[in-house]
């Protein structure tokens, strides 16, 4: 059981940050022509999202099936990523990001 909460903590940080890092800044420029004043609307719900997931994880610290709520929470990152990846307008893209950094 450690060894897979181990695997699934390196999961998220190896696979998605950059995703997370690279991604926006370029959508900025390329889709939604803007430039660091847009970068920065675009990731504050991202960081608002992060600390908010941060503190339910807090929370969950003796809930039984962790791993399940935590293997969920990684699939629902791809997905709000995914669905980032098809916006073409900040303001739909700005909840995505939300959810994104909530799981």
């Amino acid at each position: 059981m450690t060894r897979t909460f181990m695997a699934m903590g390196f999961i998220t940080p190896a696979l998605t940050v950059p995703i997370v890092t690279i991604l926006p800044p370029i959508y900025v420029v390329k889709i939604f022509h803007g430039g660091p004043e847009k970068l920065g609307i675009l990731l504050a719900p991202f960081g608002v999202g992060s600390i908010l997931g941060g503190l339910f994880t807090a929370s969950i610290a003796r809930v039984e099936r962790r791993g399940l709520i935590q293997l969920s929470s990684l699939f629902m990152l791809a997905v709000s990523l995914v669905a980032f990846a098809f916006t073409t307008s900040l303001w739909a893209a700005m909840p995505i990001l939300f959810g994104g950094g909530v799981f």
